[in-house]
């Protein structure tokens, strides 16, 4: 006799309840990019998008660690990151058209103090048009956004809790209205315009302070998993689908509310 069993959950926004469906599957339109810890690199130097598009490279040797059901990218503090791939290295880098709505998330094992680019666009053609998510620098613990370099910082207005696992997802809507959600739930909007720089190479884990200026990289005992990538302006339910599809309620038991054993 096969059973099947059927989970819901209940999720408060300001506007009332939303009634969500909890799936064990991440959201699959439009999705570009997948980069899954669990699923190793099918080469030393960079790592396999699982949708069959391009590699991230791993600079400098990024180490994969595992705990059990648990996976995540440990990056030294130095000059570790996933970025452009090139011959040899994945092949050609994987690019985000940054004129167009896409969707960019991961999950983040936050620390006090810690600096962590989310993701960047460096080394574009001026004017410079770069995206970074961090912490500890911009406002210590919060999560800053700059879509142009030298145009100003927008710090949403959400206190990150020292070790704890958190699904970080921001879109943007094509024009100039940035959306963040922090595990499944709304959390605040920001207007800049872009750069209208086309299609622009993504990094995990690095930053270009100013062009020409060099790197700023995640911080010694940053963890991070499970990039996605989208075309498109993800919906907060879409995004709250990716939430609990490795969120701890659910079999996989990949990230709770705390790093465990592997701490």
């Amino acid at each position: 006799v096969r059973s099947t069993r059927l989970n819901m959950s209940i999720i408060t926004h300001k506007g009332g309840l939303l009634l969500g469906r909890q799936s064990d599957a991440i959201f699959s339109t439009n999705l570009a990019g997948e980069w899954r810890t669990s699923t190793g690199a099918a080469q030393t130097h960079y790592w396999v998008n699982q949708t069959g598009g391009n590699a991230l490279r791993k600079f400098n040797g990024i180490s994969k660690t595992n705990s059990g059901s648990l996976h995540y990218w440990a990056p030294d503090g130095t000059n570790d990151y996933l970025g452009v791939a090139s011959s040899g290295y994945g092949g050609s880098p994987f690019t985000v058209n940054t004129n167009n709505a896409f969707t960019i998330a991961s999950w983040y094992y936050h620390l006090s103090n810690l600096v962590h680019p989310f993701f960047s666009f460096p080394h574009s053609a001026l004017p410079l048009s770069e995206l970074y998510l961090e912490t500890g620098v911009a406002v210590a613990n919060k999560i800053s956004l700059a879509p142009t370099v030298g145009v100003g910082v927008s710090t949403f207005d959400f206190t990150l809790v020292n070790a704890k696992w958190y699904y970080v997802a921001l879109t943007f809507d094509g024009t100039n209205k940035w959306t963040l959600f922090i595990n499944g739930s709304f959390i605040g909007e920001a207007t800049q315009a872009d750069g209208g720089n086309g299609a622009q190479a993504l990094s995990v884990g690095a930053l270009e302070v100013g062009f020409g200026a060099g790197l700023t990289y995640s911080s010694n005992n940053v963890r991070f998993s499970d990039v996605h990538v989208y075309t498109a302006a993800l919906t907060n339910s879409q995004i709250r689908q990716n939430f609990l599809a490795g969120h701890d309620i659910n079999d996989y038991r990949h990230f709770g509310t705390s790093l465990g054993s592997v701490a």
